[in-house]
């Protein structure tokens, strides 16, 4: 059976606003709604933004910005 997914802690889950910011981040730089989840899925092996750390979020950041 899979493992279940794992979700961040309330100190590590970014707020809605954060993820916001990393999403317009990636419309201004060209990503389509289905580019960025594929990023997503490439970096994390899921789309489901629920279970990124702030740390994770920052990782996405910084994979947009290359």
């Amino acid at each position: 059976p899979a493992a279940p997914a794992e979700v961040p802690t309330p100190e590590e889950k970014p707020t809605e606003e954060e993820v916001n910011v990393v999403k317009r981040l990636a419309a201004r730089r060209g990503h389509t709604r289905e580019t960025f989840y594929k990023l997503v899925s490439d970096l994390f092996g899921h789309e489901d933004l629920g279970r990124l750390t702030r740390g994770d979020l920052e990782k996405l950041r910084k994979a947009i910005e290359q």
